[in-house]
């Protein structure tokens, strides 16, 4: 999140390539939009812990979202209905994790 004006933050990027407001951002993370607003354009530096909380809600590294890294970790999110069986669930576990070199390569 430590760049140059000329560059967009990797958490504005994010935040904007998943559609979220400012205000989602910020509620998701425990701060206030202006505050956010404020880091978004390098008006203050945020600590430690909005960067942590900003990488965990984005899932990737804290590493990526301070520009120290290009590469965007793949996680599977997936989250089981209620209800379904242990079996169930590792049968679509398995169903998605087949699929995961597909949609890493394109």
């Amino acid at each position: 999140m430590l760049v140059d004006d000329t560059d967009k933050l990797s958490s504005v990027l994010l935040r904007e390539g998943r559609g979220e407001t400012q205000d989602q951002l910020a509620k998701a993370v425990g701060i206030t939009r202006q505050s956010l607003s404020r880091y978004e354009t390098n008006e203050h530096t945020p600590n430690i812990e909005l960067i942590y909380n900003i990488a965990k809600h984005y899932e990737v590294s804290a590493d990526y979202l301070l520009g120290l890294s290009d590469v965007k970790p793949y996680t599977m999110s997936y989250k089981p209905a209620p209800g379904m069986t242990s079996k169930q669930i590792e049968k679509e576990v398995q169903r998605q994790a087949v699929r995961l070199p597909e949609e890493l390569t394109g």
